[in-house]
Formats: structure tokens, C-alpha cells, sequence
């Protein structure tokens, strides 16, 4: 090697030394802000997941609340119904005697003279 050409290598050692010394800082930077993102990235997650749980917890409680009312409702309903249905059947068990009497108090009521025509007749 001549005298001049062997500063030269030198100065291509020392730079090429140099830039692999900052690519493997860079490389070491970039793993760095990797692994950060990860744990930023699973603490996001970890949030995320809580939010979901406690907004689902909510509307379940919700959903829990409205079926207990819709049950309470349907409850009132049937005692009406039943209510209903009592009072009917007692107003039609109690007129059903009346009514098979209505017929005889009608024919009671025909004079006798008019009730005997009609049976002669017959």
C-alpha cells in the first residue's frame, strides 16, 4: 500500500465503523420504541377491555331492571285478569237461576182464562 491510500483506508475503516456504530444505535432506538409501544399497546388494551366490561355490566344491570318491570306488569295484568274472569262468572252463575225461571214468571203473569185457551188449543 502506498502512504497516501493507507490514511484513505484508514478513514474508510473509521467511517464505515461509524455508521455501523450508529445503525446498531438506531436499531437499539428503534427496539426500544417497539417494546414501549407494546406495553403502551397492552395497557390500551387492558383499558379498552375494562370499559367494554364495565359499559356491558351496565347494560346487563339495565336489562336486569327492565325485565324485573316488564315481570311486575305482566303480574298486575293477570290479577286483573283473573279479577275479571271471577267477576264475570259470578254475574253469569247468578243470573242463570233467574233465568230459567224468567219463563215460568212470564206464564204466571198471562191471565188464567187466556193460558187455558191456548193449552186447549194445543
Amino acid at each position: 500500500m502506498t502512504p497516501v491510500a493507507a490514511p484513505m483506508q484508514e478513514d474508510e475503516t473509521l467511517k464505515l465503523g461509524l455508521l455501523m456504530e450508529a445503525a446498531q444505535a438506531q436499531q437499539t432506538l428503534a427496539a426500544t420504541a417497539l417494546d414501549r409501544l407494546r406495553e403502551h399497546t397492552a395497557g390500551l388494551d387492558r383499558v379498552v377491555r375494562e370499559e367494554i366490561r364495565a359499559t356491558l355490566l351496565e347494560e346487563m344491570q339495565a336489562l336486569d331492571e327492565e325485565s324485573r318491570r316488564a315481570a311486575e306488569a305482566l303480574r298486575r295484568l293477570q290479577r286483573t285478569a283473573n279479577l275479571r274472569l271471577i267477576l264475570w262468572s259470578t254475574t253469569v252463575l247468578s243470573l242463570a237461576p233467574r233465568s230459567r225461571l224468567l219463563p215460568l214468571s212470564e206464564t204466571s203473569s198471562v191471565p188464567t182464562s187466556i193460558a187455558c185457551r191456548v193449552r186447549g188449543a194445543m
